[in-house]
């Protein structure tokens, strides 16, 4: 995939890897004031991602992803693709 760090690209909802969700909380208030927020004013910054085995691993942006798959409207987020280690 060619897709260069810091570069902010939309992707599609579906095409997040949510595999580090596992180390994050999202209580049901805080989706709520994401879903309200995205309704209000749109996405105002981008998700942070990272590229590991061909995936978008998504970093930061859980609670904007629930919302916007709970909301209407939204297909996609706005992304940027940063470079980290594993760990």
């Amino acid at each position: 995939m060619s897709w260069h760090v810091t570069e902010v690209r939309s992707v599609a909802l579906e095409d997040f890897d949510e595999r580090l969700r596992r180390d994050r909380l999202l209580a049901p208030s805080d989706q709520r004031q994401m879903e309200a927020s995205l309704r209000r004013d749109g996405q105002i910054s981008p998700v942070v991602a990272c590229l590991r085995d061909e995936a978008i691993v998504l970093i930061d942006g859980f609670k904007r992803l629930a919302a916007a798959r709970a909301l209407r409207g939204f297909t996609s987020l706005s992304t940027r693709l940063i470079e980290v280690d594993q760990q």
